[in-house]
């Protein structure tokens, strides 16, 4: 996982976190930032069927580790995508 500096607010640094993680075989891309103590917000890039997907969301932080709060998330997101790319 790496960390990408954002700049400099009031709050201090805004730090970008990116991890890589998988879904149906497809690695997909996340970058997420924390939004307070309770919530990250959250931006995935994948191939799926030959098609680059970018999806956004929001995961609320319910474990010590941020990381797996999104990635549930994020794969939550792609799954629906998915369902709802096949009922087209």
């Amino acid at each position: 996982m790496g960390e990408l500096s954002m700049g400099v607010g009031s709050e201090g640094a805004h730090i970008v976190k990116t991890f890589s993680c998988y879904f149906l075989g497809a690695q997909v891309r996340v970058r997420y930032e924390r939004s307070g103590d309770e919530e990250a917000i959250w931006i995935a890039n994948v191939v799926l069927d030959g098609r680059v997907r970018s999806i956004d969301g929001a995961a609320a932080l319910q474990t010590p580790c941020a990381q797996s709060d999104v990635t549930r998330s994020v794969l939550r997101g792609l799954e629906w995508v998915r369902k709802s790319d096949a009922s087209l």
